[in-house]
C-alpha cells in the first residue's frame, strides 16, 4: 500500500521534472539559435599598400540546394561627393571568375554603381543528406583602375570585401585567400542553421513517436491484449494521415526521397498502415455477440 501511494506521488513529480527540463532546454536552444543565426556584418580588409582599396559589398540572396546554386549580389560601395550624391570616385573594371566562367563589369565615375548578380554552383554536398547537408562555393575577384591615358596598363587595386553572412535557414562562413596572380578567392562554407536543423530533426522524431504509437496499438490488438474498438481504429487512421502532413511541414522544402525519408518517414508510414490493417481486420472478425458486449461495456455518453 505504501509503495502504491509513493508511486502515485512520484509520477506527477517525474512529469513536472521532465516538463521543466524540456522547457529549460527549449529556452536555451531558442536563445542560442537567435544569437547564432544572426551573424554580424564582416569586413575582410586587403593587404596594406600604396593604393586605396576598393570596397565591395557582397550579399547572399538565396541558396537553392535542389538546383545546387547560390545567388549572390556584388556592389561597389559608393563614396559621397561634395554635392551629397554617393557614386564611385574612380573608373574601375571588376573581373569575377567562378565555375569556369568570367564576367566583366565596368564602373564609371559619377554614375550609379552597377549591381552584379552572380549565380554560383554548390559543391561538396547533396540534398539527400537533408537536414545535415553541407556545401561550398567559390568566387574569384580582381579589380583594376582604368588608366586616364588610353593605352596605359590598368593598375590592379586591393579589395576590401564586406559581406553579410546571413540567409534564411542557412549559416555561411566566408574565407578569403590571395592567389599567385593577385586574385582574391572567396570560399563559402554553407550549412543549415541550428534552428533549421533542430526543427527538422524534431519533425522526424515526431514521426518515430507516431509510428511507435500506431505499432503499439496494432500489436496489442493482434495479441488480443486490447479489444478492436472503433476508437483505436480512429486513432491509427489519424496517424496514417498525420505523417504525410508532418513531412510536408518540414522546413526547407526538401524533395521527397532524401535519406531521412528512407530511414524514418517511409517505415513510419508503413508501420501506421499495417497497424490500421491489423486493427480493422481484428474488428471485422469479432463475433457479433462479442461486439454487442463491447458496446454494452462502453460508458454512456
Amino acid at each position: 500500500m505504501q509503495t502504491f501511494h509513493s508511486l502515485r506521488v512520484s509520477r506527477p513529480l517525474h512529469l513536472l521534472a521532465a516538463l521543466a527540463v524540456a522547457l529549460v532546454t527549449y529556452v536555451l536552444l531558442f536563445l542560442g539559435s537567435q544569437r547564432l543565426d544572426l551573424p554580424p556584418e564582416r569586413s575582410f580588409a586587403a593587404h596594406p599598400g600604396p593604393l586605396r582599396p576598393v570596397r565591395l559589398y557582397l550579399e547572399v540572396m538565396s541558396v537553392d540546394t535542389v538546383r545546387d546554386a547560390m545567388q549572390v549580389r556584388l556592389t561597389v560601395e559608393p563614396v559621397a561627393g561634395p554635392d551629397g550624391v554617393a557614386s564611385p570616385d574612380r573608373n574601375l573594371v571588376l573581373l569575377t571568375t567562378h565555375d569556369g566562367l568570367g564576367e566583366r563589369t565596368e564602373v564609371h565615375v559619377h554614375q550609379p554603381p552597377p549591381t552584379t548578380p552572380i549565380e554560383l554552383d554548390l559543391y561538396g554536398g547533396d540534398i539527400s543528406d537533408y537536414p545535415l547537408d553541407r556545401y561550398r562555393a567559390t568566387l574569384a575577384l580582381r579589380c583594376f583602375l582604368v588608366p586616364s591615358v588610353p593605352g596605359n596598363t590598368p593598375v590592379a587595386l586591393p579589395i576590401t570585401l564586406i559581406d553579410w553572412q546571413r540567409v534564411l535557414g542557412y549559416r555561411l562562413r566566408t574565407r578569403i585567400a590571395i592567389e599567385a596572380d593577385g586574385r582574391e578567392r572567396i570560399r563559402f562554407d554553407i550549412r543549415r542553421s541550428e534552428a533549421f536543423t533542430a526543427f527538422a530533426l524534431a519533425g522526424y522524431a515526431g514521426m518515430i513517436v507516431l509510428a511507435y504509437s500506431a505499432a503499439s496499438i496494432g500489436t496489442l490488438v493482434y495479441l488480443r491484449r486490447r479489444r478492436p474498438d472503433p476508437s483505436l481504429m480512429s486513432a491509427v487512421a489519424a496517424i496514417v494521415f498525420a505523417l504525410p502532413a508532418l513531412r510536408g511541414a518540414l522546413p526547407g522544402f526538401a524533395p521527397l526521397g532524401v535519406f531521412a525519408d528512407l530511414f524514418v518517414f517511409l517505415w513510419a508510414e508503413v508501420a501506421a498502415v499495417c497497424s490500421l490493417a491489423i486493427v480493422v481486420a481484428s474488428w471485422v472478425h469479432v463475433e457479433p455477440e462479442r461486439s454487442r458486449d463491447v458496446s454494452a461495456a462502453a460508458p454512456p455518453e
